[in-house]
């Protein structure tokens, strides 16, 4: 779902600085959609904001603040730093 979002929803901004945002419902996965790839792979884009990067990044950060990962942490300090 999150490589079609990656081509459905665009987020990006025009060339003065002003964010542009986009919906593209003529996508693979929609029933409505014509007959038509995505681009293959990912293409970078330095204007554009990767959906699917930020999902991925939100979801390591509320991992990474996650209390059992924070105390499994804690304990392979303690381990490497008993002589």
């Amino acid at each position: 779902m999150l490589s079609t979002a990656r081509f459905a929803l665009v987020a990006t901004q025009n060339e003065t600085g002003v964010p542009v945002t986009s919906i593209n419902f003529d996508v693979i996965g929609n029933p409505m959609h014509v007959d038509h790839a995505p681009p293959e792979g990912f293409v970078y884009d330095s204007n554009r904001i990767d959906l699917v990067l930020v999902e991925i990044f939100g979801v390591a950060h509320y991992f990474l603040q996650s209390e059992d990962v924070l105390l499994l942490e804690q304990a392979i300090r303690r381990e490497f730093s008993e002589p």
